[in-house]
């Protein structure tokens, strides 16, 4: 598991928690994401920052899978 923060929108912001998670399975893996905090922001920044990371990781989890199918 790895697990970060960091502060959407600004180094004034509370931070949010992101984790990932492996685990194996027959004939491969299973990546968890989990992310935490968004609640703790003012509305228009949670929303906006809720948005961006799902956009985000979406993007990088694409990127991250073509990367392992092509090793």
């Amino acid at each position: 598991m790895m697990v970060f923060r960091w502060r959407p929108a600004g180094s004034d912001r509370p931070y949010a928690t992101a984790s990932i998670t492996l685990s194996e399975v027959d004939g491969g893996t299973i990546v968890t994401l989990e992310e935490s905090g968004f609640a703790s922001l003012p509305d228009a920044i949670d929303q906006h920052a809720y948005e961006g990371n799902a956009e985000g990781w979406t993007a990088e989890l694409a990127e991250f899978a073509a990367y392992l199918e092509a090793a």
